[in-house]
C-alpha cells in the first residue's frame, strides 16, 4: 500500500478500513497510539484503548494483512509499529483521523 498515482485508491481503501467500515474506528485508534508512542505489545495497546485483547488482536490482524502495521518478535515477546507504508500515508491517515474527531463533535 505505498503511496503513488494510486492516490485516490489508497485514500478510498484507508476511508473504508478506518472509518466507513465497522470496527475502523477502533483501527484509527491503534494506529494513533502506534504513532504516538511507538512500538508496543498487544497487552499495552489494549490497556491504552479499554479494550479486550482478542479485539485488539483481530484489529492488528486485519492492519497487518493491509501492511499498515508490521510485528517483530523480541526476546520479551511480539510488538507492533507502523509500516513503512502506514508512516508513508500517515497524512491520509491524520486527516481520516481529524475528520473521525470532527464527525463526533457534530453529534
Amino acid at each position: 500500500m505505498y503511496r503513488s498515482r494510486d492516490y485516490k485508491d489508497v485514500r478510498k481503501l484507508l476511508v473504508w478500513l478506518l472509518y466507513a467500515s465497522k470496527g475502523g474506528r477502533t483501527r484509527l485508534r491503534i494506529l494513533n497510539i502506534l504513532k504516538q508512542n511507538g512500538p508496543l505489545n498487544v497487552s499495552q495497546i489494549a490497556r491504552m484503548l479499554e479494550v479486550n485483547y482478542r479485539t485488539v488482536t483481530y484489529h492488528l490482524e486485519i492492519l497487518e494483512a493491509h501492511n499498515l502495521v508490521e510485528k517483530t518478535q523480541t526476546g520479551h515477546g511480539i510488538y507492533y509499529r507502523l509500516s513503512d507504508a502506514g508512516l508513508a500515508n500517515w497524512d491520509l491517515i491524520e486527516m481520516i483521523l481529524k475528520g473521525s474527531a470532527d464527525s463526533r463533535k457534530r453529534l
